[in-house]
């Protein structure tokens, strides 16, 4: 192990200065980089942390003697497509990106060249078209205020309690005793006027508490999703 007097201090400030770390000029002297360090502090130099460091490496790395064809990375260009666009017949340079062709210059022409097979296929047009518009007309009649005020009036003269197992509190939902849809074919109801008129719909003696658990059970028209999720709970 080299003396910290047998290394001259002006050396390894110059040597610092010009780039290299504490751990590099320990290895050249074959010491410590802690020595190095507190050799540099003794004298006055202020020393680079890991980021400072990594920051002078890098602009080492890339100074201008070393860009372009200088650079030891250089593979002569090859990371640029040159092209033809298909939609203007503009010529255009980008980078390859994985990519062996590319076709057109912007995304704009790509979209022009390239419609969506599904353009201008709306309404009964669309393939995915559905005629019948009951289910989400009924689904939204759910989010209506007067069904909300139904459904507190019977958790609160429930107390809040599954009229099933007795469990109170905690997630519970308002059951129709006789099914909702039931109600709204029998009355023809197909728009909000019609739900707000009929006075069935929001009878408080038609509805019940049930916990999650029960009303999976004691409703055949639960969604058959719902049920298999609950059985794997249980």
């Amino acid at each position: 192990m080299v003396l910290r007097t047998d290394i001259k201090t002006e050396v390894l400030m110059n040597l610092y200065d010009a780039g290299y770390s504490a751990s590099e000029l320990s290895k050249k002297f074959n010491t410590t980089p802690k020595m190095i360090i507190d050799r540099l502090k003794n004298s006055g130099v202020i020393t680079r942390t890991m980021n400072n460091y990594n920051t002078d490496r890098l602009s080492r790395v890339l100074s201008d003697n070393q860009r372009g064809e200088n650079n030891t990375n250089w593979n002569n260009g090859s990371s640029k497509l040159f092209g033809i666009c298909e939609c203007c017949g503009k010529k255009f340079v980008t980078n390859k990106c994985g990519r062996d062709i590319v076709r057109f210059c912007s995304n704009k022409c790509a979209h022009i060249v390239m419609e969506s097979p599904m353009k201008g296929l709306t309404g009964k047009n669309n393939p995915n078209w559905k005629e019948n518009k009951k289910k989400a007309f009924r689904k939204s009649l759910r989010d209506l205020d007067i069904y909300k005020l139904w459904r507190d009036k019977i958790f609160e003269r429930d107390d809040f309690t599954c009229k099933d197992c007795g469990y109170r509190g905690g997630y519970i939902e308002a059951h129709h005793i006789t099914p909702f849809a039931e109600i709204l074919n029998k009355h023809k109801i197909l728009t909000y006027d019609n739900a707000y008129d009929c006075e069935e719909l929001w009878n408080v003696d038609n509805g019940i508490t049930y916990c999650l658990k029960c009303h999976t059970k004691n409703d055949k028209n639960r969604n058959v999703d719902t049920r298999r999720w609950l059985k794997r709970l249980i």
